[in-house]
Formats: structure tokens, sequence, C-alpha cells
């Protein structure tokens, strides 16, 4: 009776262990696929700006870009 109730018990601690890998996988995925569409938004927003002479705009979204870099790449922790 323990025996089993041992196993058991040792069986859910690895599933949890597994489901809170998978969630902890699943963030980052998500996360860097934020990072990614924000890449790409930013990068758009400063090609549309530059070709209809906003400047200002385009060096706006340049500093939203690379703040945001630097924010992700000196606070790894960041990200969680």
């Amino acid at each position: 009776m323990v025996v089993s109730w041992t196993l058991s018990s040792s069986m859910q601690l690895v599933m949890m262990a597994v489901a809170s890998d998978l969630i902890s996988i699943f963030s980052y995925l998500l996360w860097n696929a934020m990072i990614k569409l924000a890449e790409v938004s930013t990068a758009a927003l400063i090609a549309r700006s530059l070709e209809r002479g906003m400047k200002t705009l385009a060096l706006a979204s340049m500093g939203a870009l690379s703040s945001l870099t630097l924010t992700i790449a000196y606070d790894p922790g960041y990200i969680f």
C-alpha cells in the first residue's frame, strides 16, 4: 500500500515537472514570436516612414526597437 502510494506520488511529481517544463518552453517560444513580430512590424514602419519622408517617425521607431533589444540583451530575466 505504502509502496504504491509512493510510486503514485513520484509519478505525479514527474508529471508536474514535465508540465512545468512544457509551459516554460511554450512561453519562451511565444515570447520569441512576439519579439520577431515586433521587429518585423517596426522595420516595416521604419521603411514606410522613410518612403514618405517622415524621418522623425523613422528615428523614433528605430530608437524604440534598439531600446527593446538592449533591454533584452542586458536583462535576460526580462523575458519571464
